[in-house]
């Protein structure tokens, strides 16, 4: 049977993963630090996936600026666009149903805690599911965005509205898309530069976009690399 995981990301003071997969706890100790599936998507690359229809084409570049940083730090195409999902994150009756329809899909979800079971502080969360005969490889993942409580935009220069603070979605992408190919949350007294560190900074002009040395060598760890000074812009 597969196992369905997840990983949350808080705002400013803690992140942390977990997973519904009894023997988590022993499949965990096999992963080096920062890393929770060590096959990756290594024999289905480039990834196929999809958006919400309720993501815009400004927010889409976005992510797809974030996949690009994560293709520059191996050198190789991981991501391929699909097309647009039907769903919406108000479809999904528990976090989990995106991979029970096989979907790698990214949702906005505008009744967060109903749809997720997670705290309004949390921005995002991405599920991923391993393949039950080859443990440390994904079959599928998706992420659910918090748009009930926040902004997904530039916090460069767009602001927080009424009572939603303005998240930089390329920020944010960034570390989630880590999730989303197999990397897990950094302790800053690890890699205090790891764009996996379980923390970020909300608000006007407050981004992360770049990634550690540390990143870098993990995620290739996983995928290997292509030609290696590509890798020089993404790093922080």
């Amino acid at each position: 049977m597969s196992s369905f995981k997840y990983s949350i990301f808080f705002i400013v003071l803690f992140c942390g993963s977990q997973t519904n997969n009894v023997n988590s706890s022993s499949q965990k100790s096999e992963n080096p630090l920062g890393i929770h599936s060590q096959d990756g998507w290594k024999n289905s690359l480039p990834i196929k996936y999809t958006i919400s229809i309720e993501m815009t084409d400004t927010q889409h570049q976005y992510l797809k600026n974030a996949m690009q940083s994560w293709e520059k730090a191996v050198a190789k195409k991981l991501f391929e666009f699909e097309g647009t999902d039907p769903h919406k994150g108000i479809d999904f009756s528990d976090l989990y149903e995106p991979l029970k329809m096989g979907l790698n899909g990214h949702f906005f979800d505008m009744t967060w805690a109903k749809s997720t079971g997670k705290p309004n502080s949390v921005l995002a969360t991405t599920v991923w599911e391993n393949d039950p005969n080859m443990t440390q490889a994904i079959l599928h993942s998706s992420i659910r965005y918090n748009q009930e409580y926040y902004i997904f935009g530039d916090a460069t220069k767009d602001q927080s509205q009424d009572k939603k603070t303005i998240v930089d979605m390329q920020s944010l992408c960034t570390h989630e898309l880590g999730h989303f190919l197999g990397l897990s949350h950094v302790p800053s007294t690890s890699d205090s530069s790891s764009i996996m560190n379980p923390t970020l900074k909300i608000g006007e002009g407050n981004t992360n976009r770049f990634m550690s040395s540390g990143d870098v060598d993990r995620v290739r760890s996983i995928y290997g690399v292509g030609d290696s000074t590509q890798s020089q812009e993404v790093i922080k």
